[in-house]
């Protein structure tokens, strides 16, 4: 797919999706269309939000049950922020999608998340927990110049809850 080499298996009945596929090297633009992205999207603007504000197209997400597992070790046009070793496990049931783990590396360090975003009610409610170890200080911005005295490694837990049908509408009402 794209630049991407993925192997696996899909299982599709009527009701479910079963998907178990892996990558050595995986590259992010090839995920755009499966997200919902348009395949040509152009980079972010000065003018522009940072955060998309597009509504998720949530009408069919109760239409069919989904268990996806996929594994990889490379990620490819992560430039600004270096990802690596992705796990996931998404599993949508009846509008209800859980992302546990959402695990990767990142610039250094580690990211475990956990993630649910829940299209049953309007605005969606989404709730995060993510647990950060180790990312390098110094490598999360690198565009921005930093004295050379900020040197070090990030690490906390978040926990999160917002309400919103968009990324930009769910972070700005986050809490926690």
């Amino acid at each position: 797919m794209g630049s991407s080499d993925l192997a696996g298996a899909v299982f599709v009945d009527l009701s479910s999706v079963t998907v178990d596929m892996t990558s050595n090297s995986l590259d992010l633009a090839d995920l755009g269309p499966l997200i919902g992205a348009h395949p040509k999207a152009a980079t972010v603007k000065a003018s522009e939000r940072v955060l998309p504000d597009e509504p998720f197209n949530v009408e069919r997400w109760d239409s069919m049950d989904m268990d996806v597992r996929f594994k990889a070790t490379r990620l490819l046009h992560a430039a600004e922020m270096p990802l690596d070793n992705l796990t996931l496990h998404a599993i949508m049931k009846g509008g209800k999608l859980t992302l546990d783990p959402l695990n990767f590396g990142a610039v250094g360090g580690e990211l475990a998340t956990k993630m649910v975003l829940d299209s049953r009610s309007d605005p969606m409610q989404a709730e995060v927990s993510a647990r950060v170890r180790r990312l390098q200080l110094n490598r999360v911005a690198p565009s921005i110049r930093l004295p050379n005295t900020t040197v070090g490694d990030i690490s906390g837990d978040i926990e999160l809850t917002g309400r919103g049908n968009s990324v930009a509408r769910l972070l700005a009402t986050a809490d926690g």
